[in-house]
């Protein structure tokens, strides 16, 4: 986990619902990161680059400015 923390990574940013955000959070290999402006709110999730995702990723929605 420290040799991908400490190195570069590639990202997909996905907008979930709060429902999605906790049952990813049953996955492992994963950082949450929270917002000091936001009273520390969970607000990401990084996940481990892996071969294969669980199924459910793929229904995630790319997030979208």
């Amino acid at each position: 986990m420290k040799k991908w923390l400490d190195g570069p990574f590639y990202k997909a940013v996905c907008k979930v619902t709060e429902k999605e955000f906790e049952k990813a959070k049953e996955e492992r290999d994963f950082v949450v990161m929270t917002e000091s402006t936001l009273d520390n709110a969970e607000t990401t999730i990084a996940f481990k680059p892996r071969i294969e995702y669980p199924k459910y990723f793929k229904f995630f929605r790319l997030y979208k400015d």
